[in-house]
């Protein structure tokens, strides 16, 4: 036990030795892109030979539970399971890995705190969950899907989205730090393991990387809590806490803590900025499109003909405008149709052209009213359409109450 610098307390029987290797080398492969290179090629015939996947996109889309990630998570298990009975074999004579976990267990920690940091500021600069979307008020809940809920319920409250990447923030710092290591893990596991439970229970599609998460968040609770378990659960006074220098000789431990102060600086300090800037740019401070807003209709003109506003022969019974070159049309039906929707604010004039349909309305926006002319699927329109004050929604109108006589539920 006297070569044991940083885990003392650690028997080494041969399966925590096994243990150490799989979870090196598995964790290695998932994390670091040691794979990247050789993915697209090979995991596509694992799913078609192994899993009779015939087809599997190689798309990125923004999620990260596709069959590519379950595919990548299967080969990485498998040549982790394979590579470390391996090395057990070949390695028989190595008394303990203290020095092998030590390491590992740092990866894991500027890993995870990277991963936290990053998330807290995304939420605190209100860049993951935005206010809800012009679209997303006209739609009601039953048309709404699980993550579509748990977006919306989450950016509706700047307060607590806030709040909690605040709390992923403090997990994130701690970890940085090893006297605060074991500290930042319980935050980061309860932080964690909340985000878990609502990508599973809404359906959001970071599954897998949500519970790789938690399991590095338990591994650094099982590695640096023995000392609280002890306390918790055994009733006994322990010794104090010695750190151990990293390196023996001096130069090296000096050099370390710049390394550290560099990349402490770099989570902290740039990756915050670097969240902060992206708010004017895709944040809730992003230039809005032109005409944004709800628009619904006063007067339709189609061939000199007033149409019923909510008939069948209207069509449309609101104009949506939330994001630049892209509108949404709501039919008195409820069918949304997506325009590309260009808009000329010198010309005053808007291009429609999806390919089948080209038209170019001039438009005018006064007090409130936008009124479109031109020709649209061959006939000559007038539209006069008044925007929607948003704070009609009860959504955004409802504001916080210390005081309720009865609960507003709606």
């Amino acid at each position: 036990m006297d070569n044991q610098l940083f885990y003392p307390h650690i028997r080494w029987t041969w399966f925590k030795k096994l243990l150490v290797r799989f979870a090196v080398i598995f964790f290695g492969l998932l994390i670091l892109p040691i794979l990247s290179y050789i993915g697209d090629d090979l995991y596509p015939k694992i799913a078609k030979n192994v899993f009779s996947i015939p087809v599997m996109s190689l798309e990125q889309t923004g999620s990260g539970d596709m069959y590519y990630n379950y595919i990548e998570l299967f080969f990485c298990f498998c040549v982790a399971a394979v590579l470390s009975l391996i090395w057990s074999l070949y390695n028989k004579k190595e008394k303990n890995y203290d020095t092998l976990l030590h390491w590992f267990l740092i990866f894991i920690r500027y890993y995870l705190a990277y991963s936290l940091i990053s998330y807290g500021y995304a939420k605190i600069f209100y860049n993951q969950f935005g206010a809800p979307g012009l679209n997303r008020l006209l739609q009601t809940y039953g048309e709404s899907s699980p993550m579509g809920i748990t977006w919306t319920f989450m950016g509706t409250s700047k307060a607590y989205t806030v709040f909690s990447g605040l709390a992923e923030l403090f997990g994130g710092v701690l970890l940085l730090f090893r006297r605060t290591t074991l500290l930042g893990s319980l935050v980061a596991f309860a932080v964690m393991f909340n985000v878990m439970m609502l990508n599973y229970c809404y359906d959001v599609p970071v599954k897998l990387y949500s519970t790789e998460l938690v399991i590095l968040t338990l591994l650094l609770i099982v590695c640096n809590g023995h000392h609280l378990w002890k306390v918790l659960w055994g009733n006994a006074v322990t010794a104090n806490v010695y750190y151990k220098p990293l390196f023996q000789k001096k130069q090296l431990n000096i050099a370390g803590m710049i390394v550290k102060v560099l990349v402490v600086f770099y989570l902290i300090g740039l990756d915050g900025y670097n969240q902060y800037q992206s708010v004017a740019e895709y944040g809730p401070d992003a230039p809005k499109a032109p005409l944004y807003g709800i628009y619904k209709p006063v007067h339709l003109y189609k061939n000199g003909n007033r149409l019923a506003l909510f008939s069948d022969s209207a069509q449309w019974k609101y104009l949506v405008v939330d994001y630049p070159d892209y509108a949404t049309v709501i039919q008195v039906n409820d069918r949304k149709i997506s325009l590309p929707f260009t808009v000329d604010t010198i010309q005053h004039v808007i291009n429609i052209n999806d390919g089948e349909l080209h038209s170019i309305l001039s438009y005018t926006a006064a007090d409130s009213l936008l009124t479109l002319k031109g020709i649209l699927k061959n006939d000559t329109v007038t539209y006069v359409m008044s925007k929607v004050n948003l704070r009609t929604f009860r959504l955004i109108n409802r504001s916080f109450n210390w005081v309720n006589e009865y609960p507003y539920n709606r």
